[in-house]
């Protein structure tokens, strides 16, 4: 395995509750609905658009 140079630090967030809602319902890591928390995302739609756009 590559061996990163950087220590990843999430923001703190007090939506527990959303990130998990958000990973059951994109099948995602719960790591990676945090971030999309922390970036903003914090709606299914707006994580829905999000992924669209990637397709």
């Amino acid at each position: 395995m590559i061996q990163s140079h950087y220590q990843w630090q999430l923001a703190d967030t007090d939506d527990s509750k959303l990130a998990t809602q958000l990973a059951q319902e994109f099948d995602l890591a719960p790591v990676v609905a945090q971030i999309l928390i922390s970036r903003g995302y914090d709606s299914s739609e707006q994580v829905d658009r999000f992924f669209c756009i990637l397709n």
